[in-house]
This record gives structure tokens, C-alpha cells and sequence, in this order.
């Protein structure tokens, strides 16, 4: 876990005790009171509650559900766990472990500005405040406390883990101990996932391409203007104000389109772009800051079922090529073919449903060896091969197969341990008092 874990945890905390604390706990009439004394530090019942709010929220818990009696008993188990962390902090600051002032401060504001934004505008924010009984410099002193307190425990939790040593003998019995309450794991691929476009039959393409280039002749040699080439020949959305797409900025344009359209100069008109869509002309008429206008041309593929129907019969082929003469690539073979997923491990469950079926189609526990390709699938105007280099049915861990996963696992548990020994002898270096009944 990093820093940033600590503090957004924080944050998405208080943006919850501030918008529907009052709304939850009503049913219990929560009042402020102390209800733990850590080296004379107190903890109120209300930390206690914002500490609970956090935890159902994230572990999907909904509070009217519960009696009066499992709540008094997350309570206590919240209070536990806010005693351990100031018994932590308390600690940290006795071996004379400090954090940055100046970087909390950095934090409380950037927080701060985060919760205007939520709240939108900085009266609503304080005046959210101001029903909890407090204003924003009751608000910052407080941030800046549990910011502190947040760095600290993490400084100290890392101490823990640099200290503590585990063997090959101690991995091997914590597998031995736990093996049975281990999930099973998931069946997944490794694999690589090929993207391809729809080919057009037979010689579509190349008449869409002379004839574009024709036009763009044309508007080169004076013979016709962009926009009126727009209005005759384009079949994009703005075609009948010239293919102005007025300003645009970076991320408003399909990547193929942007790439070009910010590298032109004004009044330069862009060589033919082609993409899934169709063939397309750019010309930048305008530039303000990190933005271009635009005039637009573009030429649609129009994809039929003849065109389907052909590039799979095509892809298929490549495959085949493949399979014959191993030293070959689909990317090799046809450069409009792009590796987009690179010998990646991936859950089958995680997977496109049309990706399951896909590989389902080539009963993979059957097999003996490997890549094998699935059948072209066509998504999202696009074609998608996947090359299923390796295999991992559904199984439970062992450590033969699973020693990196066996070892974290028991690095937590042996760090908890450690952690819950030294939280039992840092206690007794504080007076502690709790009060919850």
C-alpha cells in the first residue's frame, strides 16, 4: 500500500461524514462524547462513527440492516482498531519518527480544495461544516492531525516491514497450516490479442482512394477550395458548412485524426488519413493556444456483409499462413494488424463474453500444444484474434506453481502477527482508558 492509499482513503471518508452522516446515525442519536483516552489524547464516539461510515461503505454493509446491538459491536471493534493506530502514532513520534509539516499542509489544502469542489463552491462547503458544529479552521486543524497521523502509522508499518525476516521453512508452513482456506484460482491465457480492421472486397478501398486523391489534387492546385470540396464530395456530419469542425482540442479527435491535424501548419491540407471509418482530408484553418480549427473531408468505408464475410475469410487465411510457417507474424504478413495485448496473463472471467466463446470454440483442456489462434471476432466495428500462448485450468495454490502468490500471502500473515505482538508491548508504554461500555 502507498501513501496516496492512506490519504484518498482519508479523504473519501470525510466526504462522506460531511454529506450523510447525520442521515445514518439519527436512528442511534449520536452525541459527542469520549469514549477512549490514549497518553491523554481522547477519542470521541463520533471518530468512532466516521471510522464505521468508511468501513460499511467499502465493505458494502447497508446500517439498516443492523440492530442496535451489531452496531454497539462494530463500534467496539472500530474503537480497537483507532486505539491500535494512535498507539502506532504515539509510538512513532517516541522513536522520534516525523513527517513533513509543510507537505500536510500541502495535503490539507489540496484536500480542502478537493471538498469545495465536491460541495460546489466554497460557501456550500463551509456551511456543510457549520452542521457539524465546526468552521474550516476547526476543519484544517483537524485534517492536518489525522494527515499526520496517516503518514506516521504508514512510516511505521514499513519499519515493521523491513524488519521482519521470514524463511523458506516458515512459507512452507503457513501453505501447510492454510492450504484449505486458500480460493481457488481462476482459469486463465496467457495471451496476446491482435486488432485488425474490416477490409473492404475487392477494389473498394482503392476507388475511394483515387477518387479522394483526385479531389485532393484539385484543392492543392487552386482548382477547388477545401469547402467547397466538403460540400460536394464529403459525407461527414458537417458537410454542408464545409467540413468545418470549428476548435477543437487534444482528445476530441480519434487518435489516426489528432495525430495529424496538430502536426499541420495553418492552411496546410493533411495527406489522406485512414482509419476504420473511412478515408479522411484535414485542413487547419485557425489555431488558438492548444487548440486547431478544423475543415473536414471524409470518404466512408460503408461496411456491408460482403466486406464481414471477407475479411474473415482473409484473416483466416493469415492464420493458416501462420500456422504453416511458424517464422511468420499476422503482423508480418499484413501491417494493418496491431498486437495490442502483449503475453499477458488474464482471467478467462475477465474476459469479453465474445472472447470466451471464442476460445471456448478451441476446447483449450484438449490441447497439447501451443499458440493456437482463435477465429476472427468481430466487435465494435472491428476484428480482434487472440493467440493463446499458454493455459492454467481452475486449481487451488500449490507450491510448486503458485510460490510468489504462497509468499506475499505469508509475508501479511507473519507481519500481522509481528505487528499485533509489538502493538501489545508499544501499549504498555501509554496509559490507555476505554470507556464504551
Amino acid at each position: 500500500m502507498t501513501m496516496k492509499y492512506f490519504i484518498s482513503k482519508l479523504l473519501l471518508s470525510f466526504i462522506l461524514l460531511l454529506t450523510t452522516i447525520i442521515q445514518l446515525y439519527a436512528k442511534w442519536e449520536v452525541a459527542e462524547q469520549i469514549v477512549a483516552i490514549v497518553d491523554n489524547e481522547p477519542i470521541l464516539l463520533s471518530d468512532v462513527n466516521s471510522y464505521l461510515q468508511y468501513y460499511f461503505m467499502y465493505n458494502k454493509i447497508d446500517i439498516r440492516m443492523l440492530t442496535e446491538e451489531d452496531f454497539k459491536q462494530y463500534q467496539k471493534k472500530a474503537l480497537e482498531n483507532l486505539i491500535n493506530s494512535k498507539v502506532l502514532v504515539k509510538e512513532a513520534e517516541r522513536e522520534s519518527l516525523n513527517v513533513n509539516s509543510d507537505k500536510i499542509s500541502q495535503e490539507v489544502d489540496k484536500q480542502i480544495d478537493q471538498l469545495i469542489n465536491q460541495f460546489g463552491s466554497k460557501d456550500k462547503f463551509v456551511e456543510a461544516l457549520k452542521s457539524q458544529g465546526m468552521d474550516i479552521v476547526d476543519f484544517r486543524t483537524m485534517k492536518f492531525n489525522q494527515i499526520k497521523e496517516q503518514m506516521l502509522e504508514y512510516i511505521m508499518k514499513n519499519k515493521l516491514r523491513s524488519e521482519l525476516s521470514i524463511t523458506k521453512d516458515m512459507i512452507i508452513e503457513f501453505y501447510n497450516t492454510h492450504k484449505d482456506s486458500f480460493p481457488a484460482q481462476d482459469e486463465s491465457y496467457r495471451l496476446s490479442i491482435y486488432k485488425t480492421p474490416i477490409y473492404l472486397e475487392g477494389n473498394r478501398k482503392k476507388i475511394l482512394y483515387d477518387s479522394l486523391s483526385t479531389i485532393r489534387q484539385k484543392i492543392v492546385s487552386g482548382k477547388l477550395s477545401f469547402e467547397e470540396a466538403a460540400k460536394l464530395y464529403s459525407q461527414g456530419p458537417m458537410k454542408d458548412k464545409g467540413g468545418d469542425l470549428g476548435f477543437v482540442k487534444k482528445g476530441d479527435l480519434i487518435p489516426e485524426l489528432e495525430k495529424v491535424a496538430f502536426a499541420l501548419d495553418i492552411d496546410s491540407i493533411s495527406p489522406i488519413i485512414e482509419t476504420n471509418v473511412g478515408l479522411h482530408l484535414l485542413k487547419v484553418i485557425d489555431r488558438d493556444k492548444d487548440r486547431v480549427r478544423l475543415r473536414h473531408i471524409v470518404f466512408l468505408f460503408n461496411i456491408t456483409e460482403k466486406d464481414i464475410k471477407y475479411s474473415k475469410l482473409y484473416l483466416d487465411s493469415l492464420i493458416n499462413l501462420v500456422y504453416k510457417d511458424t517464422t511468420l507474424s499476422l503482423e508480418s504478413l499484413d501491417s494493418s494488424i496491431k498486437k495490442i495485448i502483449s503475453s499477458e496473463w488474464i482471467k478467462y472471467k475477465d474476459l469479453q463474453p465474445q472472447f470466451q466463446q471464442a476460445i471456448e470454440e478451441l476446447k483449450i483442456d484438449s490441447l497439447t500444444y501451443f499458440p493456437k489462434y482463435t477465429r476472427p471476432i468481430l466487435l465494435d466495428k472491428n476484428f480482434y484474434i487472440l493467440e493463446i500462448l499458454d493455459y492454467k485450468p481452475k486449481r487451488y495454490l500449490s507450491l510448486k506453481d503458485d510460490w510468489n502468490i504462497i509468499e506475499e500471502k505469508a509475508r501479511e500473515y507473519y507481519l500481522q502477527k509481528y505487528f499485533e505482538d509489538k502493538l501489545r508491548e508499544w501499549k504498555k508504554n501509554f496509559y490507555i482508558e476505554v470507556r464504551m461500555k
